[in-house]
């Protein structure tokens, strides 16, 4: 038998310190904010059934954005 002779389990209290800290904070991608939002309720939820939950409701929120910039756009073109 191989046991495995090294093994990490994740800082999650580090990784959120992380999120909250990021440098994409600047940057203006409601698909990488979406994202790093997903990360971060992965990190601090256990419940898989509340996760999929909000994630739904980030999606949401986003195709809605989406969705209003592009009428704005095409306002603006009109």
């Amino acid at each position: 038998m191989n046991y495995p002779t090294h093994f990490e389990l994740p800082d999650k209290q580090a990784e959120r310190e992380f999120h909250q800290g990021s440098p994409a904070a600047l940057v203006n991608s409601a698909t990488l904010q979406t994202e790093l939002n997903k990360q971060l309720v992965r990190i601090a939820l256990p419940n898989d059934d509340l996760i999929e939950k909000i994630n739904k409701e980030l999606n949401s929120v986003k195709s809605v954005a989406k969705r209003y910039r592009q009428d704005s756009i095409t306002a603006k073109g009109s």
